[in-house]
């Protein structure tokens, strides 16, 4: 396997609340962190933003323990899933959900802005219910992190698999 240095031409996705889909779901594996070794999972999607350089949707992520904690304490993922579904997981729904039903569903995204060492990224601070109405957005040339080469993961290709309509969601 061959690396290079990056040529530093990512552009972040813009500030804002802005309609998108579900595009992937990575699992990181057990990550090191400053309270020990997580599970750590991401979510991924494409915006209805096009970044003006490349034509591209952008897209954004967000990092989380893979968990839902529980109904008293409950993780970060679920609270952006239940604020997601617009409603609660129910015990039985907590007790075994399947996160790849996300993929394709459609959301509204907060980004936010941080600066840090020097660059500029976009954090995913809310993840909300699409807009009643709006026009379902669909995957468009993105290949998926789990299935695409090494090389091609996330920048063109197949589209994430599935058609949902989301006058369905809560999912």
């Amino acid at each position: 396997m061959k690396v290079r240095e990056n040529e530093g031409n990512f552009t972040p996705a813009p500030q804002g609340f802005f309609p998108a889909v579900c595009c992937d779901i990575v699992d990181r594996g057990i990550q090191d962190g400053p309270f020990g070794p997580k599970h750590k999972v991401e979510i991924w999607w494409q915006l209805s933003e096009k970044d003006p350089a490349t034509g591209k949707p952008f897209l954004a992520r967000r990092r989380y323990n893979a968990g839902l904690g529980s109904s008293t304490k409950p993780s970060d993922l679920r609270r952006d899933l239940e604020t997601w579904r617009n409603r609660p997981f129910t015990k039985e729904e907590a007790a075994d959900f399947d996160l790849d039903v996300l993929l394709t569903k459609n959301c509204q995204l907060q980004i936010v802005h941080k600066i840090k060492d020097g660059g500029t990224f976009a954090n995913v601070t809310m993840v909300a219910p699409p807009t009643k109405g709006a026009t379902p957005l669909v995957v468009a040339g993105y290949t998926r992190v789990a299935t695409a080469p090494a090389a091609a993961a996330g920048n063109g290709g197949t589209p994430a698999a599935g058609d949902d309509d989301d006058d369905d969601v809560p999912f």
